[in-house]
């Protein structure tokens, strides 16, 4: 059996890391490593993070000295691997118990670099669910179909979300083409997945499991910060992307899914905005579309927007 790193960011989640935690303990997949990296919480993580791993020794942990972000964690807990092949769970959400098995199995079966597997969204404590992504059937597609799906570039009935939590990664790939999180602490999952994507020979969507994303209020996601911090955030990392493809030089023959990937992405922005109502929404709006302005070719992004997307929000 080959060896899987599952890497948890953890910071103060004290009432919901236990079902994380019992989650991955559980897999049907045995040879497993769990790295926990504490990312400096002030709860009770800490202790609960210990009392796991007494009595599992597949728990590794590590303490970050200063709270860096979900981001740097992964960072972390990928330089710390020894696994070869990686997955990533955020530690207030939890996975089907055959959830790497399956994920293994049509990996390696496929040779692939990534395999991807369906989302629900968990409501109201994981009393009700909704999917998010669904992969009703199995299918290996090459890596410039997937970097279309994950950008939307074009439409093929089905897409890839950004979402790192949701696949598994061959090791020797990340550490190929150094693929990393930046800094951020939202949006992170973006420039990670742009490049995990655009770098992959093939990718393996897989039906059947299923990661569960629990929707709570608290959530970094949610509410950790501002609207235009939140919104900050995006394009500074739309920026780092941009940038980091002149840097490898991949953007002169990425220029139309990246141009998507920022449309993607302010649609999303636009649908944060829509979900989030209080007395400054046109203030936001503002906000945002003059961040877009300042920072991109408008002629550029406005080939690739998501017209529908726009008159929905706007109730047209």
């Amino acid at each position: 059996m080959l060896k899987l790193s599952i890497i948890v960011p953890v910071y103060n989640i004290e009432k919901q890391l236990a079902d994380c935690l019992d989650s991955l303990v559980n897999q049907t997949y045995k040879d497993i490593e769990i790295i926990a990296v504490n990312d400096a919480s002030t709860d009770n993580s800490r202790n609960i993070l210990q009392n796991y791993a007494d009595y599992h020794h597949s728990i590794h942990i590590i303490d970050m000295k200063n709270n860096s972000g979900p981001g740097i964690a992964r960072n972390c807990g990928i330089r710390a691997a020894t696994g070869s092949y990686i997955g990533f769970v955020d530690g207030d959400d939890w996975v089907d118990l055959n959830f790497y098995e399956a994920l293994l199995s049509s990996i390696q079966e496929e040779a692939c670099d990534i395999a991807i597997a369906s989302i629900s969204d968990e409501y109201n404590n994981a009393t009700s669910s909704v999917f998010r992504y669904i992969y009703n059937q199995d299918i290996t597609i090459d890596g410039k179909t997937a970097l279309k799906l994950l950008t939307k570039s074009c439409n093929l009935g089905l897409f890839i979300t950004p979402i790192m939590n949701n696949k598994i990664y061959r090791t020797n790939f990340l550490k190929q083409y150094n693929i990393q999180c930046c800094d951020n602490r939202s949006w992170q999952d973006d420039f990670f997945s742009y490049f995990a994507i655009l770098y992959a020979n093939k990718v393996r969507m897989v039906s059947g499991p299923q990661y569960h994303y629990r929707q709570r209020i608290s959530s970094i996601t949610h509410t950790a910060t501002s609207v235009n911090e939140k919104i900050d955030n995006c394009i500074d990392v739309l920026l780092k992307i941009k940038t980091e493809l002149f840097v490898r030089n991949l953007y002169e023959t990425h220029q139309q899914e990246y141009n998507s990937f920022v449309e993607r992405c302010i649609s999303s922005l636009l649908v944060m905005l829509r979900n989030t109502p209080h007395d400054n929404n046109s203030d936001d709006l503002i906000y945002l579309f003059n961040k877009i302005a300042s920072k991109f070719d408008m002629s550029k992004i406005i080939s690739y927007l998501d017209n529908e997307r726009i008159y929905k929000f706007f109730n047209l």
